[in-house]
């Protein structure tokens, strides 16, 4: 099954996995991660590297960001620049 992150400033992707999950049920191999006021790049990363370990796997991983140039997609883009896989 693959894997997929999700990661967005607050709470957008929290949101949205709980609304997807009362029409199709709970959902395995999905994390998300909200950067919220006050969080700092170094945690995010942290954060991301976790959730990256835990969800790639033979069958590959999906990441989504809120929006391109904000923290959680330069974030992301970095460590994945900086992976291989």
């Amino acid at each position: 099954m693959i894997g997929v992150l999700i990661v967005t400033h607050g709470n957008l992707a929290k949101s949205m996995i709980e609304a997807y999950e009362l029409i199709a049920g709970k959902q395995e191999m999905i994390q998300t991660i909200g950067l919220n006021h006050g969080d700092g790049i170094d945690e995010l990363k942290t954060r991301i590297e976790k959730a990256i370990d835990e969800l790639a796997n033979e069958d590959g991983m999906i990441a989504f960001v809120d929006f391109q140039g904000g923290s959680p997609y330069n974030t992301m883009l970095q460590i994945l620049n900086n992976r291989s896989f």
